[in-house]
């Protein structure tokens, strides 16, 4: 379970330089930089959220994403 944990986090980090890098140069310019960061958040962590929702039963089959909703 801890491998499996582990090798999720490379995807969450690619996910959130990604995001990142498109927030300061496709939202950095059309809005100010707080509310390009709060839009940027947001969709970091709803990204989050379902990359985790995805994986949580590759990474134990014991847990079924749906019961814990």
């Amino acid at each position: 379970m801890f491998i499996g944990a582990i090798s999720v986090w490379p995807l969450l980090l690619v996910i959130a330089v990604t995001v990142g890098i498109s927030r300061t140069r496709l939202l950095g310019c059309r809005l100010d930089d707080q509310t390009a960061h709060v839009i940027g958040t947001f969709i970091v962590v709803a990204t989050f959220a379902f990359v985790i929702w995805l994986v949580v039963p590759w990474i134990d089959s014991s847990l079924n994403p749906t019961r814990l909703v």
